[in-house]
């Protein structure tokens, strides 16, 4: 049943520039802190969803000719973030179709306390997509005072730092056996490691980080422009979209 499920999603996602991987809900609460972990059972099938490269042109930049942008909707006002909401909606209802229960968790989510619904890179890593590189796996002569906070970052074999994780398919009646892939450690030396992390918590917006490793495919220049632009209003201007204010 999850190969089926799996071949479903793919097929949709996948030429819309969309890369899926399952992982079992236990992998996951493994290795969080309690407050995160997810209240489903132990074998309970997760898809860990991230966009890459190509989905800015395969869908994205569609998405925004073909919306009609003079209305609010209930769905999110940023247009990535709508945008990455339909693909997702519309992934569950062809499941819901076939009889799945498929709960969705987008990567911005938030609980009622403010807190993240899901940790998308310890979800996308026990997924075997991505590995997340934290302070923890510099074993020696970490540059940095003990009281600094060092952010993780997770890095792709295939794309690098050129992707981004979307959210969490979980298929809440779908129990599996699945044999777990652990994620590719393409930055396995301790001074590259301390170069990614260092570059990340330094000066992410330079895209720098993301080329710690030779890369298939990047964001295009256009890409860069969008993502490097402040969330927002900015965002909608080099869209040619209208601001929230003319929206009725």
């Amino acid at each position: 049943m999850s190969e089926e499920i799996l071949v479903e999603i793919r097929d949709f996602l996948s030429p819309r520039g969309f890369e899926c991987a399952p992982f079992k809900v236990q992998w996951y609460n493994e290795v969080v802190q309690s407050a995160f972990r997810l209240r489903y059972p132990p074998d309970t099938l997760a898809v860990s969803i991230i966009s890459t490269p190509s989905m800015f042109e395969k869908t994205f930049k569609p998405f925004v000719a073909s919306t009609d942008w003079t209305n609010r909707s209930e769905s999110p006002s940023d247009p990535l973030d709508r945008c990455i909401h339909e693909q997702l909606e519309e992934a569950s209802r062809r499941l819901a179709d076939r009889g799945f229960n498929v709960d969705i968790i987008h990567d911005y989510d938030l609980d009622f306390t403010r807190k993240p619904r899901i940790l998308v890179q310890t979800a996308g890593h026990v997924s075997g997509q991505a590995y997340y590189y934290q302070r923890s796996h510099v074993t020696a002569s970490a540059p940095w005072p003990t009281n600094k906070p060092i952010y993780g970052v997770s890095i792709h074999p295939k794309y690098g730092g050129w992707f981004a994780f979307r959210g969490v398919l979980i298929f809440r009646d779908v129990a599996v056996e699945l044999k777990r892939r652990e994620p590719e450690d393409v930055v396995s030396t301790n001074e590259k490691r301390i170069e990614l992390l260092e570059k990340f918590n330094s000066s992410w917006e330079d895209f720098q980080y993301r080329d710690v490793v030779p890369v298939e495919e990047r964001y295009s220049d256009e890409q860069k422009a969008y993502f490097a632009a402040t969330p927002g209003a900015a965002r909608r201007k080099l869209l040619g979209l209208p601001s929230l204010n003319d929206v009725n």
